[in-house]
């Protein structure tokens, strides 16, 4: 049991990498301004948050839930994990906006809340992804404290009446929903449907694959198609059911891919991509670079960043020998 618990799901891995390049993109993309197809074509990209979401609940509950620590003790732990990439995204922004002529004075404040809570506060507008990683914490905490004693059906009717609260407003924003002033307390609903999803997938299905191995990489493929596919899609509505079919489905089918390097590297690469993509961008972009070389640049600096500061990426990648009981996926 313990073997299977530490085991590298590399289908996830890729899974995740994947979503975190489409978020790249679709914000390269917004932040040059929207325009011709090219753009588009995965302008619901956000659909791709939702994932992260569920693959965490599936994840942290096959890591952690036999061994669940405190809520506190939970919250800090991934709030560790996460904070460095996130100060340095929020660091990037400064210096981009510094270059654009902002002052100190007023880049100040930001900044040093920035380095003490990189996910929450106006410092977000420095590096705008970290707001999703304040509800992934708040999601940790309310497993920790709540979900890990919930049965099947609870979770499922937790993920339902998320889905019900969020229903009035998909027709305007889709699933997007949290990261600006007007939405964010719907961030809640958001965040805890998909990862009490994942959390229902993986108490379901644990590890076991549902599909042959020769499909994985053809479906994993596919998930980039069919976010493309709704994004030519005039209702809003159609993200929800984006969200609570097609991505557990991805998710289920992952699993059946067999040990790759590059599948475990997208997976290493994919947070510290997310954590710095937006204020790279930004700076590609006020150089005079079209959106394609912002995403390009944004995807170097992201493994930069995770090589000089992640372990888990410099693991990976080969710049650290791997512990023996260390090579559970991270997220």
């Amino acid at each position: 049991m313990q073997a299977a618990m530490t085991k590298r799901l590399p289908g996830l891995e890729a899974l995740r990498g994947i979503a975190a390049l489409i978020v790249a993109y679709n914000h390269a993309a917004y932040f040059s301004g929207y325009g011709d197809f090219g753009k588009t074509i995965l302008v619901r990209g956000h659909v791709s948050v939702d994932l992260f979401f569920m693959l965490s609940g599936f994840v942290l509950a096959r890591a952690f839930e036999s061994r669940m620590p405190q809520s506190l003790d939970f919250l800090i732990m991934r709030f560790k994990r996460l904070w460095l990439l996130l100060v340095i995204g929020v660091a990037l922004g400064g210096l981009h906006f510094a270059m654009q002529g902002l002052s100190a004075e007023t880049l100040m404040p930001y900044l040093v809340f920035g380095l003490i809570l990189p996910m929450i506060g106006y410092q977000i507008a420095l590096n705008p992804p970290a707001w999703s990683i304040f509800f992934e914490l708040l999601a940790n905490w309310f497993h920790a404290a709540i979900l890990k004693d919930f049965g099947m059906a609870s979770l499922i009717a937790v993920s339902l009446v998320c889905a019900i609260v969020m229903l009035p407003y998909l027709g305007a924003h889709g699933t997007h929903m949290g990261h600006e002033a007007e939405t964010f307390w719907l961030g809640v609903p958001r965040v805890i449907m998909s990862y009490s999803l994942g959390i229902v997938l993986y108490r379901w299905n644990g590890d076991r694959e549902r599909i042959s191995i020769h499909f994985a990489w053809p479906l994993l493929l596919l998930f980039p198609l069919l976010v493309g596919l709704i994004s030519q899609a005039d209702d809003l509505r159609f993200e929800l059911l984006f969200v609570i079919i097609v991505s557990p489905v991805m998710m289920l089918g992952a699993l059946s891919l067999p040990y790759s390097r590059l599948a475990c590297k997208l997976g290493a690469i994919s947070f510290p991509l997310y954590a710095v993509h937006a204020p790279v961008q930004w700076m590609v972009l006020a150089a005079g670079g079209n959106f394609i070389v912002a995403f390009l640049v944004s995807i170097a600096a992201g493994l930069g960043v995770g090589l000089a500061f992640d372990a888990n990426c410099r693991r990976t990648f080969g710049f650290l020998p791997r512990p023996i009981t260390a090579n559970q996926p991270q997220v």
